[in-house]
């Protein structure tokens, strides 16, 4: 069965919940995929993932003056 074998790309936002403190996080999640064809589909699998992101602290805009 002809599959896809290489790398992909996804791109997406990220909505944190508010309040969060600065530091270093991450995002763990689980992408569930199968193989196919129109007769037959193979055991589904899963990769899990890790997404490390930063909440930087917010700065106050410069004094004017």
């Amino acid at each position: 069965m002809p599959v896809f074998a290489d790398a992909f790309r996804a791109t997406g936002r990220i909505l944190v919940r508010s309040g969060l403190k600065p530091g270093a996080y991450e995002l763990k999640g689980r992408l569930n995929f199968q193989e196919c064809s129109n007769q037959i589909c193979k055991i589904p699998v899963f990769a899990n993932f890790v997404i490390p992101f930063t909440i930087d602290s917010l700065v106050g805009a410069a004094p004017k003056n």
